[in-house]
């Protein structure tokens, strides 16, 4: 009998060893995943393994990291866009009004795409943020484009783009927005000062109120995500810029040092 108990006892050992493992594994796949924000509506968060996470690749060009469709971000944006619009009247498009609408289209996803390549970098909320509100207004104007029987120029591939321009703008700020957290924010300064300006130029240029209207929306986008880049540089942390007072363009020096 005392045999067969100890014996009883040699089996329970293990097989309690055995859950316990995997009760702990458990857990700690529940944490990474928390860390990561896999899965979660509002995107993954801040951390350098992002891209191992996701199934991307870190660092710059058009294939770093998943598109942004594949689930960085929701919004429910273009239904309100849509019954807005549908209170305006369909007008006659000008050569100025058109080629507005397509040049805006295009600068939108340098914002988005640049958002979500510095995140990969640099793995910052405010570069998520404006990737989340770039993504609702290219989605405006796809809505804006398709109201007007507009040829969508707007590529699919990130970092990719048919405006010439603009492709080499991009190319170039990604080049130098991957040097230091400092200089990918004074990038996401500069495209979003960039936009407001175009935003101003072409509600200047029309008469048409659904366009006004889409474009103003636009604008206050932009000018969110202006404030947010320029707190950010101000308050960053020594995790990526080192010591030192950080300057910005709008900024005085001893702004940022009090």
């Amino acid at each position: 009998m005392k045999a067969v108990h100890i014996n009883k006892i040699k089996i329970i050992i293990p097989v309690f060893f055995t859950i316990a493992l995997i009760i702990t594994c458990g857990c700690m796949q529940n944490e990474a995943n928390a860390g990561t924000g896999n899965g979660s509506p509002g995107g993954p968060g801040a951390g350098s393994d992002l891209a191992s996470a996701q199934g991307g690749e870190m660092g710059p060009g058009p294939a770093a990291g998943p598109s942004f469709r594949e689930g960085y971000y929701g919004n429910n944006l273009s239904l309100y866009i849509s019954e807005e619009l549908d209170k305006y009247p369909v007008g006659e498009l000008t050569g100025t009004e058109k080629a507005d609408i397509l040049y805006i289209a295009e600068e939108e996803k340098i914002g988005r795409d640049l958002s979500l390549m510095y995140f990969d970098i640099w793995g910052m909320r405010s570069f998520l943020n404006a990737a989340g509100s770039g993504q609702a207004d290219l989605d405006s104007m796809e809505i804006l484009m398709e109201r007007y029987g507009l040829e969508n120029p707007v590529r699919d591939e990130r970092g990719m783009f048919t405006n010439t321009s603009l492709q080499e703008l991009y190319t170039g700020m990604v080049s130098s927005g991957s040097a230091t957290a400092q200089d990918a924010l004074n990038n996401s300064v500069t495209v979003e000062e960039m936009q407001i300006k175009s935003l101003d130029d072409a509600m200047a240029a029309t008469d048409k109120e659904d366009l006004k209207f889409v474009y103003e929306n636009l604008r206050r986008s932009s000018e969110n995500n202006l404030q947010d880049f320029l707190w950010s540089a101000v308050n960053i942390t020594e995790r990526y810029m080192g010591p030192g007072p950080v300057t910005i363009p709008g900024i005085e020096a001893n702004e940022t040092s009090a």
